[in-house]
């Protein structure tokens, strides 16, 4: 794998026909959330959990030449024997696990933890019998440079042809290699490394949490806000990637950065465009048409005109060609239309700044904080029209800090520089009257609040693997992947007990 031919689809004519029909969708999609088309009663809640394969023996990832189908292929068809289903990323290390919608009351975040708990036992059953076990981390710490090769890029047809053409479109636009660099704690460059692929990307696991937006038109502007302004407090707290390639410590949450750059398609000419597609969104927004409308500034990047449609050119969902556009629209808060099975259309605005892992327990903490918090947040104010606890500026600089010193961040929150910490517990407590609202179990409420209160005295999943990292080194002779793969195995043993990293015992 590796060898991609989209000339036909990448010439002048196809890109600029592929761009015309997406936006004569994004008309018609605009003018269907006017018209009421996504409305719908109940506020629901579902997770994209992503995680990575990695070996028995020495956590290690697994190489794809080791498998005749490769190693997505080879887990997934054990799984699907057994009645379930397994989703495709980038790598072919990668898998991904997705929730059913629940309604946000009641002990919605215990199902939530049982049904993750539940799919990730069924993974680990099918992966077992490939001499393999799973692992939930934002970025896999026994990861080494030529593990990211473009012969590993996932071999499901489907998503292969996909992403091979996101490869082909961001390397075509950019115009050189793509070059990674994240300062640490001292702010002086540790970490630089140089991609001719976007196969860094996979390294990133993400926890994307989707909450239903019951009129788009009405409630999109104030949740996206809120959720802006909840961005940095949310990262600070769940933290868990300081470490890339064996390096590190670097960023508190290193996967903001490494993704952002992973796959940015700007060529040095044109880097101060306004409008990126993996960034933190560009403003407080009025409604759902200002953010759609950026999304077309974008570049197409596979201008695929096959995609979300049949054999027979038939569209299985509304507006395909711009859902495409708005797939390679990787900002970390974004709007998406779905269909059901019943045909039945909704619209959920997706959060995607927490990482992966590395826990069950820990990812439901992590959302259980932010759709407490976003509904109590949206619910009280509009940030764009009245006064907002900052201003979006303050927010989008929040975010980047707080992906960097995590907990030990100060945060510009209500006027004034305070520590991260204070900025946490005031989000826990938005969250503890959102969950009040929704008609959250107290106990359910108490118990995965009460991981983000441990932390706030603890210390985040990254904090713990940092400790890990030099204590280890300490005791062993600066074993710098020793240490990775003590991280990993910590992480591992939690993971698979049920159990929070914090309170493990590592």
């Amino acid at each position: 794998m590796g060898a991609f031919n989209f000339d036909n689809m990448f010439t002048r004519e196809a890109m600029a026909e592929f761009y015309s029909v997406a936006v004569r969708e994004k008309r018609s999609l605009m003018q269907d959330i006017a018209d009421g088309a996504y409305v719908s009663s109940d506020l629901t809640m579902g997770n994209e959990i992503e995680g990575s394969f990695v070996r028995q023996s020495d956590f290690q990832l697994p190489q794809t030449e080791d498998f005749p189908n490769g190693v997505f292929n080879s887990v997934r068809e054990i799984v699907k024997e057994r009645g379930g289903d397994l989703a495709a990323e980038l790598g072919d290390f990668d898998f991904e696990v997705n929730t059913r919608a629940k309604t946000l009351t009641g002990s919605v975040f215990r199902d939530e933890e049982k049904e993750i708990a539940t799919k990730m036992a069924q993974v680990e059953a099918a992966a077992h019998q490939r001499g393999l076990t799973t692992l939930l981390s934002g970025l896999t710490e026994t990861a080494r440079r030529e593990d990211l090769v473009l012969a590993h890029l996932v071999q499901d047809e489907q998503k292969n042809h996909r992403y091979g053409g996101i490869n082909q479109g961001v390397m075509r636009s950019r115009g050189g290699p793509i070059d990674i660099t994240i300062a640490n704690h001292a702010h002086t460059p540790a970490f630089k490394n140089s991609f001719d692929h976007i196969m860094a990307e996979a390294l990133c696991a993400a926890l994307q949490t989707h909450i239903k937006l019951r009129d788009p038109a009405l409630d999109f502007a104030r949740y996206m806000n809120a959720s802006l302004i909840l961005a940095a407090p949310i990262i600070a707290a769940s933290a868990s990637t300081p470490f890339v390639l064996g390096e590190g410590p670097l960023w508190a949450d290193s996967r903001i950065s490494v993704f952002e750059q992973s796959i940015d398609w700007r060529s040095p000419e044109v880097r101060s465009l306004e409008s990126t597609p993996c960034n933190f969104p560009n403003r407080y927004y009025s409604n759902i048409g200002e953010f759609y409308g950026e999304t077309l500034k974008i570049p197409v990047l596979i201008p695929d005109l096959s995609f979300g449609k049949n054999a027979a050119g038939k569209a299985l969902i509304s507006s395909p060609s711009f859902r495409l556009m708005v797939g390679t629209d990787w900002r970390w808060v974004r709007p998406v239309w779905h269909q059901g099975n019943d045909e039945k259309r909704y619209m959920t605005l997706e959060f995607r700044p927490m990482s992966s892992g590395p826990t069950v327990v820990d990812m439901v903490a992590n959302a259980a904080l932010y759709l407490g918090a976003v509904h109590y947040l949206a619910e009280n104010s509009d940030p764009a029209t009245k006064n907002p606890v900052i201003p979006y500026l303050a927010a989008r600089n929040n975010f980047y800090v707080a992906a960097r010193d995590g907990l030990d961040a100060l945060l510009f929150w209500r006027g004034r520089n305070m520590p991260a910490r204070e900025v946490v517990r005031e989000t826990l407590d938005f969250a503890k009257e959102g969950h009040a609202l929704l008609g959250i179990d107290s106990s359910d409420s108490k118990r995965y609040l009460g991981i983000i209160e441990v932390r706030c005295c603890m210390g985040t999943p990254g904090d713990i693997k940092t400790a890990e990292y030099q204590d280890y080194k300490q005791r062993n002779s600066d074993d710098r992947w020793g240490a990775m793969e003590q991280i990993v195995r910590a992480s591992h043993t939690a993971l698979h007990r049920g159990i929070t990293l914090t309170l493990s015992g590592v």
